[in-house]
């Protein structure tokens, strides 16, 4: 009789809405064993070179991870759901101290892998998909035109590459939301696609409009996706922002990487309260009609943020993030 899969088991756990977050994380726990159980016999019978990390173990958490990022991508109904099983995943006892994964000592409550795919879901791109029978096929040749217009927020046409153009923007704008939603709660603790998002797609707007609008837009990420996508952080995860202490560098004109300022702000290269008082005034000015005119879902996403930011900071968390079974604040 042949031998279903451990990944394939898992991902049918996925799939069962009836299951507790803690039985489901207890699943994929026990079928990552038993895909390193089976793997390892595989690589002892077929005399395989050893490797120094733990066999099955990389492909099965790669398989898991992809699964979970596709879910949270196409149902925002799920998005507590999956926050709740991550945090049960990161609480159970690691008796599998002795795996390697990527040189590392393996531990759950690292979530293994979940940054290196969430990093590759983040620099995939956006193209238009259709579905058939539940694998996601991309359109090609697209114009990619028609995409910026559409991932910009305007109305798709009723076609298979109009659909799909819009359901481009939709899996975009659910993944980030879940994303900020991990870090608002704790359950990521990397603050680095925070500041990216907000500093990155908003600061701009504080430099004078000739200079940013002036700027030619991403024909495959337009300025009003980037714009939407900095509020979705800012909405969801805003309070956690203003009490990070998360620091790159002391000047934020110098450093190149996460923390650099994206306008005006001249000042430490990461989060400090002023900071997110500047980002606050750029989401007021654009609510004022300050910075131009742009689509209705980019005033709209900014009227739900400055309306957020004026909580306060435990009002916020219970609102933006619609979960307030979990600790805070957090620093780092």
């Amino acid at each position: 009789m042949p031998i279903t899969p451990p990944v394939e088991l898992a991902i049918a756990a996925l799939r069962d809405k009836t299951l507790s977050a803690e039985a489901l994380a207890f699943k994929i726990v026990v079928q990552c064993r038993r895909a390193v159980q089976l793997a390892t016999a595989d690589a002892a019978t077929s005399a395989r070179a050893e490797r120094a990390d733990t066999p099955g173990l990389e492909e099965y958490l790669w398989s898991i991870w992809g699964w979970l990022t596709e879910v949270v991508s196409e149902d925002l109904s799920r998005h507590d759901f999956f926050a709740d099983l991550l945090v049960a995943v990161k609480a159970t006892y690691n008796e599998d101290n002795d795996w390697i994964i990527w040189g590392e000592p393996f531990d759950w409550a690292n979530l293994p892998l979940w940054g290196s795919t969430v990093a590759e879901t983040m620099h995939s791109g956006l193209i238009p998909s259709y579905d058939e029978e539940g694998v996601l096929v991309p359109i090609q040749p697209h114009d990619e035109k028609l995409g910026q217009y559409i991932l910009a927020g305007d109305p798709a046409p009723d076609t298979l590459e109009g659909r799909g153009w819009a359901r481009a923007r939709t899996r975009w704008l659910n993944y980030n939301a879940f994303r900020a939603r991990l870090w608002a709660l704790g359950v990521d603790e990397d603050p680095y696609w925070a500041m990216v998002m907000v500093a990155g797609y908003l600061e701009p707007l504080s430099l004078p409009e000739d200079v940013w609008r002036s700027k030619p837009g991403d024909a495959t990420f337009p300025r009003e996706l980037g714009m939407e996508t900095g509020m979705i952080w800012l909405r969801v995860a805003g309070a956690r922002m203003f009490i990070c202490r998360k620091v790159w560098g002391r000047d934020s004109k110098i450093v190149t990487g996460a923390g650099r300022s994206g306008g005006t702000w001249k000042s430490v290269a990461g989060y400090h309260p002023d900071r997110w008082a500047h980002w606050k005034d750029i989401v007021r000015a654009l609510v004022a009609g300050e910075k131009g005119e742009w689509r209705v879902n980019v005033m709209d996403a900014a009227k739900v943020s400055l309306t957020l930011s004026s909580l306060d900071l435990r009002v916020w968390l219970t609102f933006a993030v619609g979960y307030s079974r979990h600790w805070w604040p957090w620093r780092e």
